[in-house]
Protein backbone atom coordinates (compact mmCIF):
# COMPACT_ATOMS: atom_id res chain seq x y z
CA UNK A 1 0.00 0.00 0.00
CA UNK A 2 0.62 3.73 -0.83
CA UNK A 3 -0.53 6.78 -0.03
CA UNK A 4 -3.37 7.51 1.75
CA UNK A 5 -6.19 9.05 -0.92
CA UNK A 6 -9.26 10.09 1.33
CA UNK A 7 -8.12 11.29 4.88
CA UNK A 8 -11.77 11.47 6.21
CA UNK A 9 -14.97 10.91 6.46
CA UNK A 10 -14.41 7.28 5.72
CA UNK A 11 -16.52 5.71 3.41
CA UNK A 12 -18.73 2.19 3.11
CA UNK A 13 -17.40 -1.21 1.32
CA UNK A 14 -20.25 -0.74 -1.26
CA UNK A 15 -19.46 3.03 -1.97
CA UNK A 16 -15.42 1.62 -2.59
CA UNK A 17 -16.61 -1.15 -4.74
CA UNK A 18 -18.54 1.29 -6.70
CA UNK A 19 -15.45 3.70 -7.09
CA UNK A 20 -13.10 1.21 -7.87
CA UNK A 21 -15.35 -0.07 -11.28
CA UNK A 22 -15.08 3.51 -12.65
CA UNK A 23 -11.76 4.44 -11.23
CA UNK A 24 -9.07 5.11 -13.32
CA UNK A 25 -6.64 4.34 -10.80
CA UNK A 26 -6.22 1.78 -8.26
CA UNK A 27 -6.87 1.98 -4.66
CA UNK A 28 -7.16 -0.52 -1.44
CA UNK A 29 -9.52 -0.35 1.24
CA UNK A 30 -8.48 -0.19 4.87
CA UNK A 31 -10.47 1.10 7.47
CA UNK A 32 -13.19 2.67 5.38
CA UNK A 33 -9.92 4.95 3.80
CA UNK A 34 -8.62 4.39 0.08
CA UNK A 35 -5.04 4.12 -0.56
CA UNK A 36 -3.78 4.39 -3.79
CA UNK A 37 -1.89 1.84 -5.51
CA UNK A 38 1.57 2.33 -6.75
CA UNK A 39 3.27 1.07 -9.90
CA UNK A 40 5.12 -1.96 -10.44
CA UNK A 41 8.95 -2.49 -11.43
CA UNK A 42 10.31 -4.58 -13.86
CA UNK A 43 11.80 -7.31 -11.59
CA UNK A 44 8.35 -7.22 -9.60
CA UNK A 45 6.42 -8.02 -13.23
CA UNK A 46 8.82 -10.59 -13.92
CA UNK A 47 8.43 -12.69 -10.83
CA UNK A 48 4.84 -12.10 -10.75
CA UNK A 49 4.66 -12.90 -14.88
CA UNK A 50 6.64 -15.86 -14.08
CA UNK A 51 4.62 -17.65 -11.29
CA UNK A 52 1.11 -16.89 -13.60
CA UNK A 53 2.68 -18.97 -16.27
CA UNK A 54 3.47 -21.63 -14.16
CA UNK A 55 -0.13 -21.65 -12.14
CA UNK A 56 -1.90 -21.55 -15.82
CA UNK A 57 -0.04 -24.69 -16.94
CA UNK A 58 -0.70 -26.42 -14.20
CA UNK A 59 -4.59 -25.13 -14.00
CA UNK A 60 -4.64 -26.64 -17.76
CA UNK A 61 -3.29 -29.76 -16.79
CA UNK A 62 -4.96 -30.77 -13.30
CA UNK A 63 -7.66 -28.48 -12.23
CA UNK A 64 -9.45 -26.59 -14.91
CA UNK A 65 -12.22 -25.36 -12.36
CA UNK A 66 -9.41 -22.72 -11.01
CA UNK A 67 -9.03 -19.65 -12.12
CA UNK A 68 -5.51 -17.26 -12.12
CA UNK A 69 -5.61 -13.51 -11.41
CA UNK A 70 -3.20 -10.83 -12.20
CA UNK A 71 -2.96 -7.78 -9.83
CA UNK A 72 -6.05 -6.31 -11.41
CA UNK A 73 -8.25 -8.42 -9.17
CA UNK A 74 -9.58 -7.29 -5.79
CA UNK A 75 -10.01 -9.58 -2.92
CA UNK A 76 -12.49 -8.26 -0.46
CA UNK A 77 -12.14 -9.67 2.88
CA UNK A 78 -15.24 -9.92 5.41
CA UNK A 79 -13.52 -8.58 8.53
CA UNK A 80 -15.30 -5.62 10.62
CA UNK A 81 -14.52 -3.82 9.56
CA UNK A 82 -14.18 -4.91 5.55
CA UNK A 83 -10.59 -4.48 3.88
CA UNK A 84 -9.84 -5.11 0.12
CA UNK A 85 -6.52 -5.56 -1.37
CA UNK A 86 -5.58 -5.71 -4.88
CA UNK A 87 -3.22 -8.99 -4.49
CA UNK A 88 -0.31 -9.96 -7.35
CA UNK A 89 -1.80 -13.01 -8.08
CA UNK A 90 -5.26 -14.50 -6.89
CA UNK A 91 -6.17 -18.47 -7.19
CA UNK A 92 -9.67 -19.15 -7.47
CA UNK A 93 -11.10 -22.42 -7.17
CA UNK A 94 -14.59 -22.02 -5.63
CA UNK A 95 -17.17 -22.18 -8.74
CA UNK A 96 -19.48 -19.96 -6.05
CA UNK A 97 -16.65 -16.85 -5.86
CA UNK A 98 -17.99 -15.91 -9.29
CA UNK A 99 -18.37 -11.85 -8.61
CA UNK A 100 -16.62 -9.87 -11.98
CA UNK A 101 -14.81 -7.15 -10.16
CA UNK A 102 -13.55 -9.24 -7.07
CA UNK A 103 -13.06 -12.05 -4.98
CA UNK A 104 -13.45 -13.43 -1.52
CA UNK A 105 -13.24 -17.22 -1.43
CA UNK A 106 -9.59 -17.36 -2.84
CA UNK A 107 -7.34 -20.30 -2.55
CA UNK A 108 -4.15 -18.64 -2.87
CA UNK A 109 -3.00 -15.47 -3.27
CA UNK A 110 0.63 -14.56 -3.92
CA UNK A 111 2.57 -10.82 -2.84
CA UNK A 112 5.38 -9.33 -4.84
CA UNK A 113 7.35 -8.14 -1.81
CA UNK A 114 6.87 -3.99 -2.48
CA UNK A 115 5.98 -2.68 0.64
CA UNK A 116 5.95 -3.22 4.84
CA UNK A 117 1.98 -4.44 4.74
CA UNK A 118 2.78 -7.84 2.92
CA UNK A 119 4.64 -9.53 5.53
CA UNK A 120 1.99 -7.94 8.55
CA UNK A 121 -1.35 -6.11 7.95
CA UNK A 122 -1.97 -8.55 4.84
CA UNK A 123 -1.23 -11.42 5.83
CA UNK A 124 -3.04 -10.99 8.96
CA UNK A 125 -6.12 -10.15 6.91
CA UNK A 126 -5.53 -12.78 4.63
CA UNK A 127 -5.41 -15.32 6.54
CA UNK A 128 -8.79 -14.76 8.08
CA UNK A 129 -10.28 -16.14 4.28
CA UNK A 130 -11.48 -19.49 5.52
CA UNK A 131 -11.04 -20.34 2.38
CA UNK A 132 -6.98 -19.76 1.99
CA UNK A 133 -5.06 -22.37 1.69
CA UNK A 134 -1.75 -20.40 1.14
CA UNK A 135 -0.32 -17.25 1.17
CA UNK A 136 3.01 -16.79 -0.75
CA UNK A 137 5.62 -13.69 -0.41
CA UNK A 138 7.68 -13.51 -2.85
CA UNK A 139 11.00 -11.48 -2.39
CA UNK A 140 12.38 -9.42 -5.05
CA UNK A 141 16.11 -8.70 -3.93
CA UNK A 142 16.87 -12.25 -3.53
CA UNK A 143 15.90 -15.75 -3.92
CA UNK A 144 13.72 -16.35 -1.24
CA UNK A 145 9.87 -17.25 -1.09
CA UNK A 146 8.07 -17.41 2.05
CA UNK A 147 4.72 -19.96 2.08
CA UNK A 148 1.91 -19.75 4.64
CA UNK A 149 0.50 -22.44 4.89
CA UNK A 150 -3.09 -23.58 6.40
CA UNK A 151 -2.38 -26.59 8.97
CA UNK A 152 -5.69 -28.85 9.63
CA UNK A 153 -6.42 -27.34 12.94
CA UNK A 154 -6.47 -23.98 11.30
CA UNK A 155 -2.88 -22.66 12.31
CA UNK A 156 -0.39 -20.72 9.83
CA UNK A 157 2.97 -22.38 9.39
CA UNK A 158 5.54 -20.51 7.44
CA UNK A 159 7.76 -22.06 5.20
CA UNK A 160 11.12 -20.98 3.52
CA UNK A 161 12.53 -21.70 0.43
CA UNK A 162 15.55 -20.12 -1.48
CA UNK A 163 17.55 -20.43 -4.48
CA UNK A 164 17.65 -24.16 -5.39
CA UNK A 165 14.47 -25.45 -3.71
CA UNK A 166 11.06 -26.51 -4.94
CA UNK A 167 8.01 -25.81 -3.08
CA UNK A 168 4.65 -27.70 -3.21
CA UNK A 169 1.86 -25.56 -3.68
CA UNK A 170 -1.99 -26.96 -2.72
CA UNK A 171 -4.05 -24.81 -5.49
CA UNK A 172 -3.72 -25.63 -7.85
CA UNK A 173 -1.65 -28.77 -6.91
CA UNK A 174 1.43 -28.24 -8.52
CA UNK A 175 5.71 -27.66 -7.28
CA UNK A 176 7.35 -24.23 -8.52
CA UNK A 177 11.35 -24.23 -8.35
CA UNK A 178 12.46 -21.13 -7.29
CA UNK A 179 14.33 -20.37 -10.98
CA UNK A 180 10.84 -20.84 -12.65
CA UNK A 181 10.13 -17.99 -10.29
CA UNK A 182 13.18 -16.08 -10.91
CA UNK A 183 13.96 -16.81 -14.09
CA UNK A 184 14.89 -13.90 -16.61
CA UNK A 185 16.39 -11.75 -13.01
Amino acid sequence: MSTLVTPYPPITLEQYLEREEYSDTKSEFVDGQLYAMAGANEPHNIIAGNIVFALQLATRATEKRCRIMQSDMKVVIATTPPVSYYPDIVVVCDPTDDTKNFKTRPCLLVEVLSGRTDKTEKKTNYQRIDSLKAYMIVHQDQQLVELYRQQPNGTWQLERYGAGDSLELPCPSTTLRLEQIYEGL
